[in-house]
């Protein structure tokens, strides 16, 4: 938003004044990490938000957080209760490439509010000082090689608690959706941020910046989806020729119905998505399930 103050005064020679102003509306969150605490352990200096076993592994430099590699696991955790009607969050931040080996050391966790690390686990990230992945359990995306020592690159991840899906983006671009599974609760609870023990990684680093946690208000609509249920199947035709021809219900999002992306909702809707799943037809177009 822009706009113009203007400042007057009576008697005064150069009233009135104009200031132009800008306004900049951050949407609300459940966490916005910028790491402006003093230099030093992160424990330390930002020991009013995170707790844990790390000492000179995690550390506060000029406004960022610096994971430093070598032997001997540490970690620190920072609860951030956030719930939401849609049960969908996104957590992100931005990454920066360090100096190393390019064996991994760092490990950035999202956990509900269980309290288990194990069975809470909703997402993470994890890498080494030139290359990112995401992982669920034993499942991992593919490697994510960083822009460089004087880039930013953004690491984020969209979790469907409802769907028990998590779904990995790097620098805007998704890198494919990992089940969570049904052992978390639908709530995000805290962020871990561990160094692995890699005694040869003793010269290694990686520098992170503005983590943010929100909860996502509107659920997204899928393409080829008009019954929400995060897949494309046949109870997807039967919904699109329910509404056409049986005066069912609408779909909730018209474009979830438009299956072939030609701004209209018709038999060939239904048609493609046959042809997808039966005939090895194209995939629906982004944003697809």
């Amino acid at each position: 938003h822009e706009g113009v103050i203007e400042i007057a005064a009576a008697g005064a020679a150069n009233s009135p004044q104009t200031v132009a102003i800008h306004i900049h509306v951050v949407p609300p969150a459940c966490l916005r990490e910028t790491f402006s605490y003093y230099d030093g352990e992160l424990t330390t200096m930002g020991g009013t938000s995170w707790s844990g076993n790390a000492t000179g592994q995690l550390l506060v430099e000029k406004g960022t957080l610096r994971v430093v590699g070598g032997g001997g696991a540490a970690s620190a955790t920072r609860a951030v209760p956030c719930a939401g009607a849609t049960n969908i969050y996104e957590v992100k931040l931005r990454v920066r490439q360090g100096t190393g080996t390019g064996d991994f050391f760092w490990n950035i966790a999202i956990d509900d509010d269980s309290g288990s690390s194990s069975t809470g686990n909703l997402a993470r990230w994890y890498g080494g000082s030139t290359v990112a992945r995401g992982r669920i359990g034993s499942t991992i995306t593919d490697d994510l090689v960083l822009s460089g020592p004087a880039a930013w690159d953004e690491l984020r991840v969209r979790i469907d608690a409802a769907a028990n899906a998590s779904e990995f983006f790097f620098n805007g671009e998704s890198h494919g959706a990992i089940s969570h599974g049904s052992g978390p609760t639908n709530r995000v609870g805290a962020i871990r941020v561990e160094r692995f023990d890699r005694a040869g990684t003793g010269g290694d680093s990686i520098t992170f910046d503005d983590l943010v946690v929100e909860s996502v208000t509107v659920r997204p609509f899928h393409r080829a989806d008009p019954d929400a249920s995060g897949l494309t199947d046949l109870a997807d035709v039967i919904a699109i020729l329910n509404f056409l021809f049986r005066r069912g219900p609408a779909p909730a999002c018209a474009e979830s119905a438009d299956s072939q992306n030609d701004g209209e909702v018709d038999i060939a809707d239904a048609l493609y998505i046959l042809f997808h799943i039966f005939a090895g037809g194209p995939p629906p177009t982004p944003p697809g399930p």
